[in-house]
């Protein structure tokens, strides 16, 4: 996973977030990928295109995918366009997204989510990595937007179920009551 990247002093992150840092078999995870925060918003923001890294082996087959919610850069209705490209043999996943509008957007905040299931076979506890790299962001002229790389995030997947419902559902366990 991670690549060292220098810091540029008054320039915008991209980070990545989690809601949850521990995760079981079976539970759906959301990485939510950020540009930018209150004190270093983005200014003249018109696309990006990103490779994402994760430990692929960990993740269940054919679930990894990057979705675009509602955000700064979408105000609008119509006027992005994105795509996501899954490597799963290499553990990457591309994205990108562009206003096609020809009009730069100001803002901070979430702008993609990686959107996964955990392994349902996971044997070990463990942690999953993530890294953003091959960053690419430009203005409506085309010209490139310097931007810093946050620290990678790492969350714990783990094989126990965290609910009642999931354990029954992989174990095939009834619970009835006694009478």
């Amino acid at each position: 996973g991670g690549i060292n990247h220098p810091i540029v002093q008054n320039v915008p992150s991209i980070t990545l977030s989690s809601a949850n840092t521990n995760y079981s078999a079976g539970d759906w995870v959301d990485i939510d990928v950020n540009l930018g925060d209150a004190t270093s918003p983005v200014s003249n923001f018109y696309g990006m295109a990103f490779a994402f890294w994760y430990n692929g082996s960990l993740a269940e087959p054919g679930t990894m995918q990057i979705l675009y919610p509602n955000s700064w850069i979408k105000s609008g209705a119509g006027n992005t366009i994105s795509l996501t490209k899954t490597n799963e043999s290499t553990y990457v996943v591309y994205g990108a997204i562009s206003k096609i509008n020809h009009f730069n957007a100001n803002g901070y905040g979430q702008v993609a989510k990686l959107h996964f299931q955990v392994n349902t076979q996971l044997v070990q506890t463990t942690n999953m990595d993530f890294s953003i790299y091959d960053l690419f962001v430009i203005d409506s002229s085309a010209v490139y937007q310097q931007f810093n790389y946050g620290p990678d995030l790492s969350i714990i997947v783990d094989p126990m179920p965290t609910n009642i419902a999931q354990f029954d559902k992989e174990n095939n366990v009834a619970v009835y009551p006694n009478p």
